[in-house]
């Protein structure tokens, strides 16, 4: 529940309901009576490939979604609901059947019934993949049941996972369960499977093959070490056999959790070993560092943990090790804290005694300028003797900063390589581009022309074209330039008009890269500007990503639409706007189309409307598992059927 702060005055009153409807047990005071959920999980839909992005549920819709119901409370409705429909419909051959969820994956599905209406849409009539078509709805809401029980475990409900524990107890996948509880400290849960699950193998190491293969799991009592869960890791240590390695130290201390560090050392055998507790330095646990530098004095520090106490700023940890530890800084240190815009601890590293561990060459000025770090820079070259090459005014051209830019070339004399002027003109950087010209006299050639051909902006292809079209010994033909790209890039109409009146040769192919970014007056100026005529093509790009003001832009104009378009409507106000501005119908495929963007909205439209569907090409459709609206429709008939 998202609580609009504009919705309330900056007053005592508010602030306090405010911390009140955040407490978890009042939400689930107020969802157990609340009957409408509305834009539960809104985000901004960025992505064309979007397969959950309209999660906006009623009471019902909430039914269909267990990871929902636990989200929002409903602990009661989500054991009703497994018990009643998962529990005790069970088919006959799944009894022991042990599904998986193939998640990435896209299964063709054939309708064996011809669907008229969409009040009629109904998954369990398909046929998917050569499964039952008794048992292809219920696999996919266990699945579901299953895949929630993660969350169940962030949240330590362990009356859910006991539930569900106790129907498919082989099914559960108990070690990822266990993973996170102990991440997120829920001891109960943990002491559940230790005193109900007899094989002992998912406390242990082992993985199953397939996660053998992606990744290297560690030890629960690492991960608890990793998280700071003491008890748990005290209840791991105390009950199991498992034990604890050297890597457990390191995970406490790695980040920070001064108390388990403490602990192991003074009880656990295995952890007197060498580890690698003084590489909590790199994240900059000083308690940590100082403890094991007293207590563990045959520890020594990595390399790369100095680098990253230096890279990310931690001073006073740098200083303990500099002052009290034997090891030698790196001799990148110099390079990280100058790259990084650290000026204090590069001054702490050039300090006496310690400036005697480096030697300032080339790199430090030159990293220091590709990342823009002029104050750095300029104490450089004012305190030290820290040199630099061409690459320090390449880098910085790179990056388009043009204040280091003119330091150095009002202070060094190295200047800069052609290098600079590509980067420059690759990267858009106007005002370097323009300073390199006018200030360094770069001269143009025609390898600088060629590279306009490419992706810069406008200012600065036109900036240089007319430089270069006024030296007589260059040869300059528009139609050799690509321009259709600025098409979706400039927003400006003077700039098509520039482009036309200097003799460019524009394609059809600007309407694509115009349609790409929403880009209505680009879309409108080829129509009035050109002899390309509007495609289908055209029409069915704009629908599919979602480029409404071009849309009905191409309404307006007569522009030819496809035989289906609301069968590739990218969002409800795109499926409403063809529904209600064209003549076409639609097929079943409009419903697939939903479905496989995660619109739940989308879906509720095409049910509520009276739409004719026309006999589709095809028959088959893919189906996008992904998608938390495969199989929506029959899970909500089950649920509506049932009243639960």
């Amino acid at each position: 529940m998202q609580v609009n702060s504009v919705d309330y005055n900056n007053n005592n009153k508010s602030k306090l309901f405010k911390r009140l409807i955040h407490l978890q047990f009042v939400r689930n005071q107020i969802f157990g009576f609340v009957k409408i959920i509305n834009r539960q999980c809104a985000v901004t839909v960025n992505n064309y490939f979007s397969t959950n992005r309209r999660l906006f549920c009623d009471y019902n819709d909430l039914g269909c979604y267990p990871h929902q119901l636990i989200k929002y409370g409903y602990h009661e409705r989500y054991k009703q609901i497994f018990n009643t429909v998962i529990r005790d419909r069970r088919p006959g051959l799944l009894q022991r059947w042990n599904h998986y969820f193939s998640l990435n994956y896209l299964y063709y599905v054939n309708r064996r019934i011809r669907i008229e209406r969409f009040q009629d849409y109904n998954e369990s009539d398909f046929h998917i993949d050569g499964g039952s078509l008794e048992t292809s709805t219920y696999v996919l809401f266990k699945q579901l049941y299953l895949h929630s029980l993660r969350d169940a475990a962030r949240i330590g409900a362990l009356d859910l996972i006991e539930c569900v524990f106790r129907v498919f107890p082989d099914e559960l996948n108990i070690r990822l369960i266990l993973e996170i509880a102990v991440q997120h400290g829920h001891l109960p849960i943990v002491e559940f499977f230790h005193n109900n699950v007899k094989d002992g193998s998912v406390f242990d190491k082992k993985l199953d093959d397939l996660a053998r293969r992606q990744r290297s799991q560690p030890h629960l009592v690492d991960i608890a070490a990793k998280y700071g869960q003491l008890d748990i890791l005290k209840f791991l240590l105390f009950n199991r056999t498992e034990g604890c390695s050297t890597s457990t130290l390191d995970a406490a201390a790695y980040n920070g959790h001064l108390p388990i560090v403490e602990f192991l050392h003074h009880h656990r055998t295995e952890c007197n070993a060498n580890t690698h507790g003084m590489d909590a330095a790199g994240d900059g646990h000083l308690d940590v560092v100082i403890f094991i530098h007293n207590n563990r004095t045959h520890e020594t520090i990595s390399k790369s943990s100095y680098k990253y106490a230096i890279r990310r700023n931690h001073i006073e940890v740098v200083r303990f090790l500099l002052a009290n530890r034997t090891e030698r800084p790196p001799l990148k240190s110099l390079m990280l804290a100058a790259s990084y815009g650290h000026l204090d601890m590069l001054m702490l590293l050039l300090s006496e005694p310690y400036r005697q561990f480096y030697e300032i060459d080339n790199t430090v000025m030159e990293y220091a300028a590709g990342n823009g770090q002029l104050e750095i820079i300029r104490f450089l070259h004012e305190n030290t003797t820290a040199q630099c090459g061409s690459d320090a005014m390449d880098f910085a051209a790179e990056m388009g900063d043009l204040d280091v830019i003119k330091f150095l070339h009002i202070n060094r004399t190295e200047g800069c390589s052609p290098e600079a002027m590509g980067s420059a003109i690759d990267n858009k950087h106007f005002e370097v581009v323009r300073f390199l010209v006018e200030v360094r006299h770069w001269e143009i050639d025609q390898s600088i022309v060629g590279q306009l051909a490419f992706n810069t902006s406008f200012a600065i292809f036109k900036y240089l074209y007319e430089i270069a079209v006024a030296l007589e010994n260059l040869h300059i033909e528009p139609a050799n330039f690509q321009i259709d790209s600025y098409f979706g890039k400039e927003t400006d109409p003077t700039v098509f008009n520039w482009f036309q009146e200097h003799g460019f040769q524009i394609s059809g192919a600007a309407y694509y890269f115009a349609t790409n970014i929403n880009n209505k007056v680009a879309i409108q100026w080829l129509h009035e500007n050109t002899t390309h005529p509007f495609t289908v093509e055209n029409t069915e790009a704009a629908i599919a990503i979602g480029s409404h003001s071009i849309v009905e832009y191409l309404n307006e104009v007569g522009a030819p639409f496809p035989e289906f378009p609301m069968d590739k409507a990218f969002d409800l106000p795109m499926l409403t706007f063809l529904h209600r501005n064209r003549t076409e119908s639609l097929t079943i495929h409009a419903m697939d189309n939903a479905i496989n963007r995660g619109d739940i909205q989308m879906i509720k439209y095409l049910k509520e409307n009276n739409f004719v569907i026309q006999k589709s090409h095809t028959d088959s459709y893919r189906v996008d598992w992904n998608s938390l609206c495969s199989g929506y429709n029959s899970r909500l008939a089950i649920i509506n059927s049932l009243q639960i």
